[in-house]
């Protein structure tokens, strides 16, 4: 997907992309998948542990 229709540009090749050109899996919006990612999809599928 060109840049200018990307979200998050510079996206690496290969990269699986949603429809609107964010990261697969990029829940917090940062246009990477890491941790903090993680951590969400975690409590959305246990919900909060208090």
């Amino acid at each position: 997907m060109p840049n200018v229709d990307d979200i998050c540009n510079f996206t690496p090749v290969g990269t699986i992309i949603e429809p609107d050109g964010g990261v697969l899996g990029d829940l917090d919006g940062d246009c990477d998948v890491d941790l903090v990612d993680h951590a969400i999809m975690h409590e959305r599928f246990t919900g909060l542990n208090l």
